[in-house]
């Protein structure tokens, strides 16, 4: 799991955060450094970025997602955020019983 933890830092390329977050989620794979990676990339600016962790967050099960769970919140509740981003972020929440849905 070290490869994979160095791997993280040094992916800084969009479409490979993306890819990786996606990655990560659908085959559920946990490190602490993977969750560190995709809590920290639900602050990115990139959209596609926001969107890809929100999945992958939730994905990685209940300890990771209960870390997620504010900083969700913050996106799905901030005017200023995407739409897309607020409205995934509103669903996400809701599915998992974590609130929002104004």
């Amino acid at each position: 799991m070290k490869a994979v933890d160095a791997f993280l830092a040094l992916t800084t390329e969009p479409p490979v955060r993306i890819a990786t977050l996606e990655a990560v989620g659908a085959n559920g794979v946990n490190t602490p450094g993977i969750a560190s990676f995709t809590l920290h990339s639900l602050d990115d600016p990139n959209k596609f970025i926001k969107i890809a962790a929100i999945h992958s967050a939730h994905a990685l099960g209940s300890d990771v997602w209960q870390q997620a769970v504010p900083i969700v919140s913050k996106l799905a509740t901030d005017p200023s955020e995407d739409q897309q981003v607020r409205a995934l972020a509103d669903r996400e929440l809701q599915i998992s019983g974590s609130t929002p849905r104004h």
